[in-house]
């Protein structure tokens, strides 16, 4: 399976030819990416209803483009709808296509400064990916041993410490950084190659995807 990273909590998977799309928000769209580079995709996965990690313009172009379903929980399913945007919803926790299992996680997002949190969820993808979304909940400290973690490193709700805490709880063999759009390039090297080093320690291998496009393979 193919993992590919685009700005901060943006993944693209492929396996077998078929394409998933995670978290398109609208810093996604930013430096030279359009909705047509996902005109292919199958199945588009949101954690939660923030513009960071959804931007339903751009769904929308992708969606008649690629006739994807979406699979999220009602309240994005509500403001999906809400923006005209036309597709199949998938709401239960669980979804299955040829080449991926989606399972759903009910994962609280962490505490801002706001009067009110968007119901989060939190998806493990093949048994292999966790995908939390805002969330450091116990409930996915739990998945411990998981093979890779889509780890958020960066946002008001954290320190570098609980970064850390929640990587050495969940304990995945590698991470790879998302949630990490709010950084100029210098800043962002510089934690990477902080939590490279660190992390190595717990034998967790830090993958440094720090441009748009950069991949792996899981």
């Amino acid at each position: 399976m193919k993992l590919t990273k685009y700005i901060h909590s943006c993944v693209f998977l492929e396996k077998n030819g078929e394409k998933l799309l995670i978290d398109p928000g609208i810093f996604t769209f930013m430096q030279d990416v359009t909705p047509e580079t996902f005109k292919d995709v199958r199945t588009i996965l949101i954690t939660h209803n923030h513009p960071d990690h959804v931007d339903p313009k751009a769904l929308k172009i992708i969606v008649e483009m690629s006739g994807a379903t979406i699979v999220t929980n009602e309240e994005v399913q509500k403001a999906l709808e809400a923006a005209d945007v036309q597709t199949t919803f998938v709401t239960g926790l669980n979804y299955e296509t040829s080449e991926f299992k989606i399972e759903g996680i009910a994962a609280a997002h962490a505490n801002i400064l706001s009067d009110t949190l968007p119901k989060n969820t939190a998806y493990l993808i093949n048994q292999v990916l966790l995908v939390p979304g805002d969330s450091f909940s116990e409930t996915l400290t739990q998945l411990g041993g998981v093979e890779v973690l889509l780890l958020p490193i960066m946002a008001p709700w954290m320190t570098e410490l609980s970064v850390a805490e929640f990587a050495r709880l969940v304990h995945p063999k590698r991470i790879v950084p998302i949630h990490d759009g709010y950084a100029k390039d210098f800043f962002l090297q510089n934690r990477y190659e902080n939590f490279k080093k660190n992390f190595s320690k717990d034998g967790m291998v830090f993958e440094m995807l720090a441009k748009p496009g950069d991949s792996i393979e899981i």
